[in-house]
C-alpha cells in the first residue's frame, strides 16, 4: 500500500511524504481517543501510524520490518562496518535478517542513515506469491528467532501470547489446509517455552 505521512514526526525522518508499505487491510484503525495524533494514512485506511500527544507511545498499521517494505528490502554497507559486526545471520530464512544485522551494527556504535532520494524497484510479494502458506511460516519463524535473540523473558512471553492468540484465530477461520497448517504451526513456534524456532 502507499502509505501517506499526514505529520512530521521523528519516527519518520528522512522517510518520504508517500512511501509503499506492507499492510494487512484485514485489521483496520478507523478512529483513536483524543489522546492521539494520526501520522499517517492509506487510501484504505484511515490510520495508518498513530502517536500519542504525551507519552513516547506510537502505533503503526504496516510492518516497517520487513522486506515488503522498500527501504528494509535494500542497504548499502561499508566493507568494514560488514567484517566488524560479521554480517547477515544465515539462521534467519528470507525475513528479518536485515533488521537484527541493523540492531547489531547500532549496538557496535556505526550510524544507520535512509536515504530516501535513493530509488530501488522492489518486486513486492514476487517470491512469497509462489508459496504462500511456506512464507508465512518463514515470516513468523524469523520473527520469533528475532525476538528470541534481542528481547528479554517478559517480551518475549506478551509477543508469545499475542501471536499465538492471533493464529489460533486464523486457523479456525481458515478454509486452505495448507495455511490452516502453516498457522498452527507458528502458534507452536511462538510456545510458552519462548525459545524460539530451533
Amino acid at each position: 500500500a502507499e502509505c501517506h505521512l499526514l505529520e512530521p514526526d521523528p519516527l519518520f525522518a528522512g522517510v518520504s511524504p508517500h512511501t509503499q508499505v506492507w499492510m494487512s487491510h484485514g485489521d483496520q484503525v478507523t478512529g483513536v481517543s483524543d489522546d492521539f495524533l494520526p501520522l499517517a494514512r492509506t487510501s484504505t485506511c484511515p490510520i495508518a501510524a498513530v502517536k500519542h500527544k504525551s507519552l513516547p507511545v506510537y502505533g503503526m498499521q504496516f510492518h516497517p520490518e520487513v522486506t515488503h517494505t522498500p527501504l528494509g528490502a535494500t542497504m548499502l554497507v561499508r566493507a568494514d562496518v560488514a567484517e566488524s559486526t560479521q554480517g547477515f545471520d544465515e539462521s534467519f530464512h528470507m525475513y528479518c535478517e536485515e533488521i537484527d544485522w541493523s540492531w547489531r551494527v547500532r549496538e557496535s556504535g556505526w550510524e544507520i542513515y535512509a536515504v530516501p532520494a535513493a530509488e530501488i524497484v522492489h518486486f513486492s510479494g514476487e517470491s512469497t506469491r509462489q508459496i504462500p502458506a511456506q512464507s508465512m511460516v518463514n515470516l513468523w519463524e524469523s520473527r520469533a528467532r528475532l525476538y528470541h535473540k534481542h528481547h528479554g523473558r517478559l517480551r518475549k512471553a506478551l509477543a508469545g501470547w499475542l501471536v499465538r492468540s492471533r493464529m489460533s484465530r486464523r486457523a479456525n477461520r481458515a478454509k486452505d489446509p495448507a495455511m490452516k497448517a502453516a498457522y498452527e504451526y507458528i502458534a507452536a513456534v511462538w510456545s510458552e517455552n519462548g525459545r524460539g524456532p530451533q
